[in-house]
């Protein structure tokens, strides 16, 4: 006997894949972790036999752009419940409950990026604002306000190796991308990089002498067919080489052989430490750019660390490569393929390297210094027994609420084409605690958005149940 309800729909199931619904991975300053964010919800996982930790996350909230604190005991993301998303810390271990560390945001946060030195994260605002956070004082500092007309407008954000200074590319008042630092001592911003070309993806030298970046300055026509009926122009790929700007004139370039005019006294260089950073010299620093004499490609990653370049591409086949400091013909060797992202720890001794998309998702943790393993077995952060209970209910709650947030923060009109939006909020979203199945969270979808009336406001059916 078999008994048919609609009911069954808004019961508690299991998710067995949960990387189908993978958002973002990103490993623990200290090397040894990964957290893994999908479907909403946050994972700490770990190589070997050591136990994955689930955060508890309540199941009407979407957790979102995870990461680790500097020391690894904490994680932060960013929540998404109530009237706006804020920034909360869990404890790594699951073991307590969270805190919430910012409150009455005015713009949708997009992402954040603790530092792996203290208890400082930044993170940047759809109000084209780049902000810091001092987790354990609460104070908060506008650090950047982009003059572009991208509210997007920052990424590729990195700390020096003592945590002075960072490093980010941001969008100047033609939208064009920019290199600039930003003393935490002295809170001035400096741009390195003139603007007469992109440039992104900045990267600190272990030592802090130099701060390596990628530039599309080669424009080499690559036309498959000049006459095409479609073709509007030139196609320029592999637009990517590697630059990098002098922060300590004294320094010698890595990739320049020595002579006997830059030769230094080894027994010099432990006269004298100071403790902290040295000031970067200011003056002139534009003028002190360097290219890495390697080729060119379609580069989109850039890290270093005591003895490599890394740096990753977004070409027809994502990969990653090596260019180890050498001045004896320096050269690009493949590392490995279909990498889709890749960070080093804050000592530069580990690599994390995400291979494959969603479900096909592997998570590697490596040593730097080293070539990639034929048995990556040992190196593999274990996640396939990895399973999410969900209670589609409260999904659905969230699904409604969330689609009144993004309306308010997105749309192309911040006045909302005078309609009360708070008003839309207390007319529809209680109403979707009388939802029994998946498509009605599209049909009341379509009926709050249908009250703002913008063109390219559109709902897409999502998760829909499937009969077996």
């Amino acid at each position: 006997l078999f008994l048919m309800s609609d009911g069954d729909y808004g019961r508690e199931r299991w998710i067995d894949a949960p990387l189908n619904y993978l958002e973002n991975a990103r490993m623990a300053p200290t090397g040894d972790a990964v957290t893994i964010t999908a479907r909403g919800r946050i994972a700490s996982a770990y190589t070997g036999q050591r136990r994955r930790v689930d955060l508890n996350i309540a199941k009407d909230v979407r957790a979102r752009s995870a990461a680790y604190s500097h020391d690894g005991e904490a994680i932060y993301a960013i929540l998404d419940q109530d009237d706006r998303g804020e920034i909360w810390k869990f404890p790594a271990n699951g073991d307590g409950a969270p805190e919430q560390l910012t409150r009455d945001s005015a713009h949708h946060i997009w992402a954040l990026f603790p530092s792996p030195h203290d208890a400082t994260l930044l993170y940047m605002d759809k109000g084209g604002r780049l902000l810091k956070l001092d987790v354990d004082s609460g104070s908060t500092q506008v650090i950047d306000q982009t003059q572009s007309s991208f509210d997007f407008a920052y990424s590729g954000l990195t700390w020096s190796s003592g945590g002075r200074y960072i490093a980010y590319s941001y969008s100047d008042t033609r939208n064009l991308s920019r290199v600039a630092i930003y003393d935490t001592e002295t809170d001035t911003k400096t741009t390195v990089t003139r603007g007469k070309y992109e440039s992104f993806a900045p990267a600190f030298s272990a030592d802090g002498a130099w701060l390596y970046f990628i530039s599309n300055r080669s424009f080499n026509a690559t036309p498959g067919s000049p006459w095409g009926d479609r073709n509007m122009g030139p196609a320029f790929q592999s637009r990517g080489q590697i630059f990098a700007v002098q922060l300590d004139p004294d320094a010698d370039f890595p990739f320049k052989a020595p002579s006997e005019l830059t030769a230094k006294d080894e027994e010099s260089d432990d006269e004298d430490e100071d403790d902290g950073e040295a000031d970067i010299t200011v003056a002139g620093i534009t003028d002190r750019l360097f290219q890495v004499p390697v080729g060119s490609g379609d580069f989109d990653g850039l890290a270093a660390n005591a003895k490599s370049l890394f740096v990753s591409s977004n070409g027809n086949a994502s990969s990653l490569q090596k260019v180890a400091f050498t001045s004896d013909s320096p050269k690009l060797s493949d590392y490995a393929s279909n990498v889709q992202r890749f960070e080093l720890s804050a000592d530069g001794e580990t690599l994390f390297v995400q291979t494959g998309r969603r479900g096909d998702a592997k998570f590697l943790i490596l040593p730097a210094n080293k070539d990639f393993p034929s048995d990556t077995s040992s190196q593999t952060v274990r996640v396939s027994d990895w399973t999410l209970r969900i209670d589609p209910k409260q999904e659905w709650r969230q699904l409604v609420l969330d689609a009144w947030r993004l309306h308010r923060d997105f749309a192309y009109d911040p006045t909302l084409r005078g309609v009360d939006w708070e008003a839309v909020k207390d007319r529809y979203v209680p109403l979707r605690d009388r939802i029994g199945h998946r498509s009605e969270v599209d049909d009341l979808l379509k009926q709050m958005a249908a009250e703002l009336g913008i063109l390219h406001s559109q709902i897409r059916s999502g998760d829909e149940p499937e009969d077996v």
